[in-house]
């Protein structure tokens, strides 16, 4: 892995004496060249000086504020880094995460015995529900598979969250099914390293 600068011919060189000095046919099957970082639209670089550290960057943002930052972004593009970015897509999103999870929390606790267990009884919004998150399933293996889309995957899983947050209701609403949506989204937060003991379900 290395930045998109290396792609040529820096990493060709690599391969190619690490081959002769081992007498191997084939060192590696892929590189992976990620974008530049940049800042408010420049590369980030000491002599422009518009240089931060992960120490300054922690400073003003929490770590899942910055890993969100980067998975919002395609790694193999330029990422821009800019306070705006942080304070309005980042940070919003982080909200509508967290608010979700403290509603879902919130209903499984008054139903707590209610719906989880025995007969289902589903009417068509429970079913339209399931429906979505089965596709929206489906859509973020996809994202994951072409060539690990993780903005896409965070357009599926906000999609997912705006529907469930419109379906939740502390009578009408079927626990189980929330429950299910709320475990696959809290599976996917920390395989990408955003559950931080605040998204459990």
């Amino acid at each position: 892995m290395g930045g998109e600068d290396l792609k040529f011919p820096h990493h060709d060189n690599e391969i190619a004496q690490t081959e002769a000095y081992f007498n191997s046919k084939q060192w590696v099957n892929y590189f992976f060249h990620t974008g530049h970082l940049h800042i408010d639209g420049l590369k980030m670089s000491k002599s422009l000086k518009n240089f931060i550290s992960i120490r300054d960057a922690l400073a003003k943002f929490t770590p899942r504020q910055l890993r969100l930052m980067v998975l919002l972004q395609p790694w193999n593009k330029v990422m821009n880094f800019t306070e705006g970015f942080m304070n309005n897509d980042v940070k919003s999103k982080e909200k509508s995460l967290v608010e979700f999870f403290i509603a879902v929390k919130n209903l499984l606790r008054t139903k707590e015995g209610l719906g989880l267990k025995g007969e289902q009884h589903w009417n068509e919004k429970d079913r339209q529900l399931n429906s979505l998150l089965l596709q929206k399933q489906d859509a973020i293996h996809k994202c994951m598979c072409n060539n690990f889309d993780t903005p896409g995957v965070f357009s599926h899983i906000m999609a997912l969250v705006k529907s469930t947050n419109d379906y939740i209701h502390p009578v009408n609403s079927q626990a189980l099914l929330i429950r299910k949506i709320a475990t696959f989204i809290t599976r996917i937060l920390t395989v990408f390293g955003l559950n931080g003991g605040l998204f459990i379900c």
